[in-house]
């Protein structure tokens, strides 16, 4: 997979209510090459932002006013359910074995620590991408493999060499 595609298409969705951190993680991003940002300090734009976006990332602060991360999973639960590997990153200081299970339970595929080590958040960011659209390329390859066998399944093809005489 080219990192250059990778980078030009993901989308990313960054929610934050620190200012601060969404700023720090889209200047880095910004850095690395994405081009496609969105992010939100108020956690109940996300759903709404989330259907108009359809993003590649999520990256979701634990600890927010209003809902707070593992409402907002809960809330778009079934909207979640439905994508095949959407990747969310968790932002969060509490790495308390509680708060990891509930989050992966969730959906969460990857924790960050805050404050952020940008160095691993720059990997983190790029392994789950990588990932998304490795697996989104496998399932277009999957279904395209499937589309001739379909057709052939439906209409077998003759051969007009041979004719429709049974062998004697």
């Amino acid at each position: 997979m080219d990192e250059e595609f990778v980078k030009r298409n993901a989308k990313i969705l960054m929610v934050d209510d620190e200012e601060a951190t969404v700023r720090l993680l889209e200047r880095l991003l910004l850095r690395e090459g994405y081009a496609n940002l969105y992010s939100t300090v108020d956690s109940r734009r996300v759903p709404d932002l989330y259907r108009e976006v359809k993003p590649d990332l999520i990256i979701l602060d634990l600890h927010m006013p209003d809902w707070n991360g593992f409402v907002l999973l809960e809330e778009l639960g079934a909207a979640l359910h439905q994508e095949k590997y959407l990747p969310i990153l968790m932002l969060t200081g509490d790495l308390s074995d509680e708060a990891k299970h509930q989050a992966l339970v969730l959906g969460v595929k990857e924790f960050l620590t805050k404050p952020l080590d940008l160095f691993e958040a720059r990997y983190r960011i790029w392994n789950l991408l990588h990932t998304r659209f490795l697996y989104l390329e496998l399932e277009r390859n999957a279904r395209e493999q499937q589309r001739p066998e379909r057709r052939t399944a439906a209409a077998p093809e003759r051969n007009p060499s041979v004719g429709d005489e049974a062998p004697s």
